[in-house]
Parts: C-alpha cells; structure tokens; sequence
C-alpha cells in the first residue's frame, strides 16, 4: 500500500492516544473528510488565490490607464517595476530564512510521546501529523505577508535608487545631504525588516523545536537537544 499523505514524523502517534484527548475540533473534521471534499477544499483554495491575484492586477491595470491619461512620463513603468523588485527579494529571503528555519527542524529527530512534557504531550495528542502542516502554512503565510508588505516600500527604493548627490555637507554630523534623504531611509527599512524576520523566524523555529523535544526547559534534570 502507498504511503498516506498523511504521514507521522518518527516518535509521533498515528492518532490521537493520550487519555481524554480527542484531536482539535477542525483537525478531526478535516482528517475525517473523504478525497472527493480534500479535492473541493484545495479548489476553494486555488480559486482564492486567483481571485486575491486578479484583484492585484486590476489594480495594476488602473493604475496604468490613470497614469497614461495624466501624463507621458513612464510613472507607472517605475512603480510597477519597483513594486514587483521589492515584492520578489522579500519573498525569496523570507522563504529561505523562514522556511530554511523550519526545514532544519525536521531534521532533528522527535522524541517520544513519553520524554517530552506534559504539554507538549497534550498539544501532539490534539494535533497529530498535522503540526508539519501548520509549520508549513505558517510559513507561507508569513512569507506572503512580508512580501506583500514590502511592496508599500516602494517609494523609499525608487528614491534609493535614483536619489543623488545634492553635494551640500551636513554640519557637525558631516556627509551629503543626499545620503540622508535617499540612502539612509532605505537602510533603516532593510534594517528593521531583518530584525522582524529574525524575530518571526526566531519563534517559528523554537516553536516548532520545542514540539519536537529538542527544546526543553532546563527542569527535572530535562536538557535540550544537541
């Protein structure tokens, strides 16, 4: 027989078997569903993600005809052209740092129902193999939400990119006044998307950890894993 779809990582039960702890409401509904209603779910999904795409280009293409009837220059070319750019980079770091992340946990083998804690225990009972798809829907989740929020940063890049030189000294800090209004705002945005990817990725990947064992709080003598 083929290997299930839903398959269990190594030291995770098959069901639910902790005492007096059924599977989460919407876990059970779903494991119980037959392939013919997986098949109309994943369309629903498809469709969605259609629709959300067909709203973005629209509004790209209104844009477009606004732009043209105001003026020759090719505004809408650069926005357009910047949006996608940002849009793109985010993603892909997002998508290697995140999901780069939380791959590399499944590379730690999980412990047994019996050496994790109580909580750990009780989460794995009601959630079952279906935690690798949380982890994996939290991480695309997240990746689009970065992605998409990068896409308002769209001016502070062109500027960036196109800002010059104004050739005129700043007292006492010293510099081009150029590099403080084009550079330096891009650089404080980078900065700060890093620190909240790092941050986000820093609590996707202890939590994914500390269900599989490997992350332990120092107590009864229980360690982490190396």
């Amino acid at each position: 027989m083929a290997r299930s779809w839903w398959h269990r990582p190594v030291g995770w039960p098959a069901v639910p078997t902790g005492p007096n702890a059924p599977a989460f409401p919407l876990i059970g509904w779903l494991q119980r569903r037959p392939r013919w209603q997986w098949g109309i779910l994943l369309g629903l999904v498809v469709l969605y993600a259609l629709w959300r795409l067909l709203r973005a280009v629209a509004a790209l293409q209104l844009d477009r005809w606004w732009y043209a009837s105001v003026t020759d220059a090719p505004i809408w070319r650069t926005v357009a052209t910047a949006k996608v750019q940002l849009a793109l980079v985010a993603s892909l770091v997002t998508a290697l740092v995140l999901g780069g992340s939380l791959w590399l946990t499944r590379r730690v083998p999980a412990l047994g129902r019996k050496e994790v804690a109580a909580l750990t225990r009780r989460y794995r009972d009601r959630m079952g193999p279906a935690h690798q798809w949380l982890l994996v829907a939290l991480g695309v989740l997240l990746t689009i939400r970065i992605g998409s929020a990068a896409v308002g940063q769209w001016q502070t890049w062109v500027l960036f990119r196109n800002g010059p030189d104004l050739d005129t000294p700043v007292p006492e800090v010293g510099g081009d006044l150029g590099y403080y209004l084009f550079d330096l705002p891009f650089y404080a945005q980078v900065s700060s998307w890093i620190r909240q990817l790092l941050f986000v990725t820093l609590l996707a990947t202890a939590f994914a950890y500390a269900i599989s064992g490997a992350l332990r709080l120092p107590i009864d003598g229980h360690r982490s894993a190396r």
